[in-house]
């Protein structure tokens, strides 16, 4: 009997988890309530990726997708600001419009400085079923990545559903720190989020994403920047999760632009890829370190080309008479928008100094808008047929190349600022020079 019984438990036990097998299989992936939303990791046109529904960052997602005839977009967008900012670290909030409803949708943005997220549609088949027939559209998204909701409609529904879905919910681990300083993180609020990121690692000192995220965010381009406490936290994840993946990518990156050691950064990069070698070799910063190693300290390649003030250029015409920096840039891309006005400025102090030339492989007619309202003096070459673009490998928005007088590449990815205290730092060897008097 007690046989019998023991056998009957194992039946049931094996029913149950057939049973609970079958439930998991059965759910269907959809932009319907109950669907495991559609997974997409697109790098939108501003450089960034985001994914598409919320279990990449164990958080609540919100996705509004809309288009500059949308009723109340603009109120909209400022709405889903508040909520972002208020429940910081506590829902992702995503808005993607149009290619087509660009210029509007970019000028406003930069005037109401909206914070959270707002890109083109991504060009990825997995994203269509979030494109409604008509705009509006706003999906709601657990943390477990199943639809909770789906309105094609205003805003007044959905915003009250989200701030139900958002209420009561504070930091109760490490865990939740983390989540919380990651949305520090995206709002600009550094030393909050290292303060989030600390306070995880006091309550679980052996949480790898804790480790990970200080680490990350130490190594990238802000006030706090230290490339020893990021090498420190990234070793500390890899000790504790030999298959942290992100963690070698970023540790890669920071050899990349930290240091130059181009070998430190490639023996890493091999280390993670005998981890997962698909996701490496599909990696960004794979293409980045094969680019780096591919041009840098080589001779610059020669191309023709016509202005779009009908003036023929080389790039050969400017070697020995001054640097140039080639930027590669596209009309969607955010941070290009924001860039090229700046280097505008720079261009405007030191023409003499430095000739820019802005390659862009999109038809000019439909940005004579943008190109037009920023008075650019610089070189601005539109590469329709891609023959420049293919030549320097340039596969991602803003892309540069520093080449020097000599026609050599000297330095990728330099951005105005940077470029700006180059010219700083040249003008005070000047000075120092000039005042120089030998005894």
């Amino acid at each position: 009997m007690k046989i019998m019984l023991n056998s009957l438990c194992v039946v049931l036990l094996l029913l149950c988890t057939q049973i609970t097998w079958a439930t998991e299989e059965k759910i269907p992936t959809g932009t319907s309530p109950g669907n495991k939303a559609p997974f997409f990791n697109e790098t939108a046109k501003d450089g960034r990726a985001y994914p598409g529904w919320a279990g990449y960052h164990k958080t609540p997602t919100i996705i509004y997708v809309f288009d500059s005839l949308s009723p109340s977009w603009q109120d909209n967008l400022r709405d889903l600001d508040t909520i972002y900012t208020d429940y910081i670290g506590q829902a992702w909030i995503i808005s993607f419009y149009p290619e087509s409803a660009l210029d509007k949708v970019a000028d406003f943005i930069s005037a109401n400085n909206i914070e959270h997220p707002v890109v083109t549609i991504p060009e990825q088949e997995s994203f269509k079923d979030y494109i409604p027939d008509k705009y509006p559209a706003f999906f709601i998204i657990g943390s477990d990545g199943i639809v909770i909701q789906k309105y094609l409609s205003d805003i007044k529904e959905p915003i009250s559903e989200i701030y139900k879905l958002l209420e009561f919910k504070m930091p109760i681990n490490a865990e939740d720190y983390v989540i919380r300083g990651r949305g520090c993180w995206e709002l600009e609020n550094y030393e909050e989020a290292i303060g989030n990121f600390e306070h995880a690692i006091e309550l679980n000192p052996g949480l790898p994403d804790a480790h990970f995220w200080i680490g990350d965010l130490y190594g990238s381009d802000n006030d706090f920047s230290d490339y020893f406490k990021s090498v420190e936290h990234l070793d500390k994840t890899i000790e504790l999760d030999p298959d942290y993946l992100k963690a070698y990518i970023s540790r890669t990156e920071i050899e990349i632009y930290k240091t130059k050691d181009y070998a430190k950064a490639k023996e890493i990069f091999e280390m993670g890829k005998a981890r997962d070698e698909a996701y490496f070799e599909k990696s960004f910063v794979k293409r980045i370190l094969d680019k780096r190693i591919k041009f840098e300290g080589k001779p610059a390649l020669d191309f023709e080309s016509s202005t779009i003030d009908g003036e023929i250029i080389s790039l050969s015409q400017f070697k020995n008479q001054k640097p140039v920096l080639l930027v590669f840039w596209n009309p969607g891309c955010g941070a290009c928008r924001r860039e090229l006005p700046e280097l505008q400025k720079l261009y405007e102090l030191h023409s003499s100094e430095i000739e820019i030339i802005a390659v862009c492989d999109r038809n000019k007619e439909k940005h004579d808008d943008f190109i037009g309202e920023n008075n650019f003096t610089f070189k601005m070459v539109f590469d329709e047929s891609g023959t420049i673009v293919s030549t320097y490998d340039t596969s991602y928005w803003p892309s540069t190349f520093f080449i020097n007088k000599e026609g050599i590449i000297e330095n990728l990815d330099v951005r105005y600022a940077e470029l700006g205290d180059m010219f700083v730092k040249e003008k005070e060897k000047e000075v120092k020079t000039r005042d120089y008097v030998p005894f």
